[in-house]
């Protein structure tokens, strides 16, 4: 059972698969620092440590008939992972922003069933986000890229802004506001795993160790 636990939740676009990747190089470091962060594989065979599919499948969709072919190898790596010699957990997923009430409290539960965490862990939970206008051009980029233009950009926005509002009161709910970290990407985007290993109380890693090629797709 670790005595704290980091949830990083994104925002999406706002460099978690650079940061995902970091952790995936550092977890070797981390680990020797009593810090514990499971990585995982997925389809087309890349490892990183973003966590979204992974619960997504064995938490909140447990009876979905489609999973990645990955399921069992990751369930097998976690569960490993999470015997490991160490007293801080840290999790990963921009998928873990959009979920509701619902969701984290089937995610709580989950894990103070298994014995991940108990009622003496504390939780730390960090949203980088993104100026307003510039966030919603890289999401309507990213839109436009897999599934065509975007042809009403007033109902896109609103719909961004009720996902917002969402996901800050389900937050809310279920961790106290000391707890809930926001930082601007702006402000840490030049060295987003040097805050990140700052805020999870980490020593850097050697600066090789965090170059990994995955870095090239969020930034």
């Amino acid at each position: 059972m670790f005595d704290r636990v980091f949830l990083h939740i994104g925002w999406p676009k706002t460099g978690t698969t650079a940061l995902q990747a970091a952790l995936f190089d550092a977890r070797e470091s981390l680990l020797l620092q009593g810090i514990v962060c499971p990585a995982f594989t997925h389809n087309g065979g890349y490892r990183d440590c973003n966590a979204s599919r992974f619960f997504i499948e064995h938490i909140l969709q447990p009876e979905a008939p489609r999973r990645q072919k990955h399921f069992e190898e990751n369930r097998i790596a976690f569960e490993e992972t999470l015997r490991a010699p160490g007293h801080t957990l840290v999790l990963s997923g921009e998928g873990m922003f959009s979920w509701g009430s619902a969701e984290w409290s089937r995610f709580l539960a989950w894990g103070k069933a298994r014995q991940v965490w108990g009622a003496q862990t504390t939780f730390e939970v960090l949203c980088v986000t993104r100026e307003a206008m510039d966030w919603l051009n890289k999401l309507l980029i990213q839109k436009r890229i897999d599934a065509g233009p975007v042809t009403d950009l007033a109902a896109f926005s609103d719909q961004i802004q009720s996902h917002l509002i969402h996901s800050a009161s389900s937050l809310r709910a279920h961790f106290s506001p000391d707890r809930l970290h926001y930082v601007r990407y702006a402000d840490i985007s030049a060295d987003l795993p040097g805050h990140f290993w700052s805020w999870i109380g980490a020593v850097s890693p050697p600066a090789a160790s965090t170059q990994n090629p995955s870095i090239r797709y969020e930034l």
